[in-house]
């Protein structure tokens, strides 16, 4: 399992690739979620909970939250050990 500093260093080393339009209805949506349906607030504690295709609005949410002053953690699920599990 990787450790936090590893998951952050892939989470701020994701570039985002693809359609602008795209990719701004996936910052918009962090930013909604981080300030709007979370209310994400300085010296808070969040916890992204995601899956790896997940990054590219991993990247935008960690960014919001980092910009409100909120420490972040994550927890990367690992899709392959999860299907050898069932």
């Amino acid at each position: 399992m990787a450790t936090q500093e590893e998951i952050r260093t892939q989470v701020e080393d994701f570039e985002i690739k693809g359609d602008p339009k795209i990719t701004e209805a996936i910052h918009n949506t962090a930013r909604a979620m981080v300030q709007k349906s979370v209310n994400v607030q300085p010296g808070e504690k969040v916890l992204i909970y995601f899956d790896t295709p997940g990054m590219p609005l991993v990247k935008e949410i960690y960014n919001a939250c980092v910009a409100k002053g909120a420490e972040v953690r994550f927890f990367m699920r690992d899709l392959d050990e999860d299907a050898r599990v069932i």
